[in-house]
């Protein structure tokens, strides 16, 4: 048997070399612990070529053994499939332990499940004698233990502290949306000093962060030529290999294009439809609703936000799984206290009116602590102003301690700004009348945007706001821009879309605006204290 190559001395040039078997520990004169005879387990390449179908640059990525590994894939096109399954086919192996970062406890978990889904599969067809599954702790979402060498595949969210104390190979997974990914990587580096690997894994976000700059050293940025995003359907369903596993031929933007410490992978949604990937690009070119959001996410290419008023990169930073979309209960005739609470959430809420072209959107945020947890998102288009009264009514009175003795309505937010420019006047009126001077009416103006943006903006910057991991979310706050104007104006705007027009943004600048002003009257707050200064003074003269 050919002696192990070890990671540094392994060339990913070629994936055909033929790969030894691989044998657990307890296999030295191939018998298991129990006496009886076990046959070796075979090789990867045997697992992939028989086993389990793969494309051409997952075959690529899963064999290389290089120490640092790079990959700006497309989105949908296996990144998580082809790093579980490598995960787990090392994992049974020689003894060794996983280390899996993902951006949340939600992606980290699927993450997980994936490496699940391929332990059972490998056990059934005899690859893989047994696994078990530990239960989760604070610190981990899932883990998977391999009784017969030790190894370990431990799932994490993606914190600095959580990756501190382990050892084993790192998988930064969607590392370029991940909240303090400069700080993850210093923590995850000298996880790897005796030998082990990280593999970095994403489609791009933006040209700054810790994923850019690691792409740029492997060679992995720079523009696609315009013939290939704009290459025809016909072009990119080209007849696929017979043998998905058969070598490749790599274009100039699969291949690590400069020497670089880094083993650089890059796949765009082309090369994975010609590998034989089954995706109708048509379909989803139509989909994007920017040009952007297609160049980036499908076509690999790092496009700058530098105009975007609000970078990813902070955004990312103020995205957590507890903030949500969907307050559970709320379709029920509303909140109530419940989940253990004492008191009323303290609850704002922040409407922008539309109608036809733009969206209609009411969030709802609770304040803890000083800081503004999104709880519900509520997105109209095309309804009717009666249902989007209602809708929103039901929003206003959400968290309303019950008052059995009145029958007026009792809204439950401290405070509610609402769009009442052009077509919301009316809707704004009638919320007025019915809630009173909870529900402030906001005229959308040129100076106001200009008031509220910096709000919003520092409110990022201070991680005083929660925000949930939300596509649209993400970049309807990223999409507003600011321009000065030659008169010397500021200006904030953000394109038209099918998606709408940052309405997302201006709503969470009327609940940062709501949160951040008095929500009670002077009578209510003042009162008069001491004496009058000249008290006494007209008896002391006579």
């Amino acid at each position: 048997m050919a002696k192990r190559k070890s990671p540094s001395s392994r060339s990913t040039k070629s994936t055909d070399e033929p790969i030894e078997q691989v044998k657990s520990p307890d296999q030295g004169n191939n018998r298991a612990a129990d006496g009886k005879e076990e046959q070796a387990i075979p090789s990867m390449r045997d697992v992939l070529r028989k086993s389990i179908p793969v494309l051409p640059y997952q075959d690529r990525w899963i064999m290389d053994d290089s120490p640092l590994k790079i990959a700006v894939w497309s989105r949908q096109s296996g990144k998580s499939y082809a790093a579980a399954l490598r995960a787990v086919l090392k994992s049974i192996g020689d003894r060794t332990q996983y280390i899996v970062l993902s951006k949340g406890e939600r992606q980290s978990r699927l993450f997980m499940e994936k490496v699940r889904d391929f332990c059972i599969a490998l056990k059934k067809i005899k690859v893989l004698r047994d696994f078990r599954e530990l239960p989760e702790t604070d610190d981990k979402t899932m883990e998977v233990f391999f009784p017969h060498n030790g190894s370990r595949i431990i799932g994490l969210p993606a914190n600095p502290d959580t990756a501190r104390g382990y050892s084993g190979n790192v998988v930064l997974d969607e590392f370029a949306f991940h909240g303090d990914a400069r700080k993850i990587y210093a923590a995850c580096l000298p996880i790897i000093t005796r030998g082990y690997s990280i593999e970095v894994i994403s489609t791009p976000n933006g040209t700054t962060g810790k994923f850019y700059e690691i792409a740029k050293e492997a060679g992995l940025v720079g523009e696609v030529s315009g013939a290939r995003c704009q290459v025809s359907e016909e072009r990119g369903a080209r007849s696929p290999l017979s043998n998905v596993n058969e070598g490749f031929s790599l274009t100039p933007d699969t291949r690590n294009l400069t020497p670089s410490l880094w083993s650089g992978h890059r796949v765009d949604i082309y090369d994975a439809k010609r590998a034989g990937l089954t995706v109708d690009i048509n379909m989803l070119r139509k989909g994007c609703d920017d040009e952007e959001t297609w160049l980036q996410e499908y076509c690999c290419q790092f496009l700058s936000d530098a105009q975007n008023y609000i970078p990813i990169e902070l955004i990312s930073s103020c995205v957590h799984e507890e903030a949500g979309t969907e307050w559970p209960g709320l379709g029920a005739g509303g909140l109530g206290l419940g989940n253990g609470r004492t008191q009323s959430p303290e609850l704002y809420l922040g409407v922008d009116i539309g109608r036809k072209r733009d969206l209609t959107i009411a969030w709802l945020f609770e304040k803890v602590g000083g800081v503004l947890w999104s709880r519900h998102l509520l997105t109209m288009k095309g309804i009717s102003f009666d249902e989007q009264e209602k809708a929103i009514c039901q929003l206003i009175e959400a968290g309303a301690a019950p008052s059995p003795q009145s029958l007026a309505p009792s809204p439950g937010v401290r405070r509610c700004c609402i769009d009442q420019s052009g077509i919301g006047m009316m809707l704004a009126e009638h919320l007025v009348q019915r809630y009173g001077a909870v529900v402030e009416p906001v005229q959308f103006t040129a100076a106001l945007k200009e008031r509220l943006a910096p709000m919003v903006k520092m409110a990022f910057q201070e991680r005083t706001v929660r925000i949930p991991d939300h596509r649209d979310v993400r970049a309807d706050i990223n999409s507003v821009k600011r321009f000065v104007t030659p008169a010397g104006n500021v200006r904030f705007d953000a394109e038209h879309t099918d998606r709408g027009h940052a309405d997302r943004f201006w709503a969470l600048a009327m609940v940062v605006n709501a949160a951040s002003e008095p929500d009670a009257s002077f009578s209510e707050q003042a009162f008069i204290t001491g004496r009058p200064v000249l008290h006494g003074f007209a008896r002391m003269v006579l």
